[in-house]
């Protein structure tokens, strides 16, 4: 949790003249020292500076069982009881403020069950969204493959009709696959991709667009 992405949220406003600003900040929700500190802060600053439903705050759970989020996740981070506490105070619908998003780009394998999720989380503070699993590097190292294939919305149906059913708002968020083959859906891993020994197969055309030269 970088304290400086706070202090670039509250100087953004005065930098730039954008009324129409608005920022997100996607998470893990990692237990360390410092994570307290930072999501209390970000409550006064969502309040202050992005009022009106101008900031997103989502968390990156990506399965609903608890050892395969770790196996997903390997780090200490906040289990589903903490994330649902937080959000029920940052997400405050009388000003105005987004629900909070739970985004889940599911392996195969993982299951997501929306009565997991309903069990834990108040439909009326959060929202749900599905993404394809990104052709990383990392992700072929561990034989992850999607269960969302963005060819084909036959395989995300199920999933959005059985959040929707739990009372939930659903977002099916497929960006433009281009993004795939340039590396620019993760960029924390083009380092990886460039050194990597074994090219992935319609993911990070790095010699065709001149990265690294």
């Amino acid at each position: 949790m970088n304290p400086a992405v706070l202090d670039a949220m509250i100087a953004l406003p005065t930098e730039y003249d954008a009324p129409g600003l608005n920022v997100s900040i996607s998470t893990v929700a990692p237990k360390t020292p410092g994570t307290a500190r930072f999501f209390e802060r970000l409550i006064t600053i969502k309040d202050s500076h992005y009022p009106e439903g101008r900031f997103q705050l989502q968390f990156s759970i990506h399965t609903t069982d608890a050892d395969g989020r770790d196996d997903l996740i390997p780090i200490k981070k906040w289990s589903f009881d903490e994330i649902a506490a937080y959000g029920e105070r940052f997400s405050d619908p009388s000003k105005g403020d987004k629900k909070v998003t739970l985004n889940f780009a599911p392996p195969e394998g993982f299951p997501v069950d929306a009565s997991v999720i309903r069990n834990h989380f108040n439909p009326d503070k959060f929202m749900i969204k599905f993404t394809p699993l990104n052709p990383t590097v990392r992700s072929k190292e561990q034989s992850l493959l999607s269960s969302i294939d963005p060819h084909d919305r036959k395989t995300s149906a199920r999933l959005v009709e059985g959040f929707k059913k739990e009372g939930f708002d659903v977002i099916l968020s497929i960006g433009e696959l281009e993004e795939n083959k340039i590396g620019s859906n993760c960029g924390q891993f083009i380092q990886r991709a460039m050194k990597a020994r074994e090219k992935l197969q319609d993911s990070y055309l790095l010699d065709h667009y001149r990265v690294g030269t």
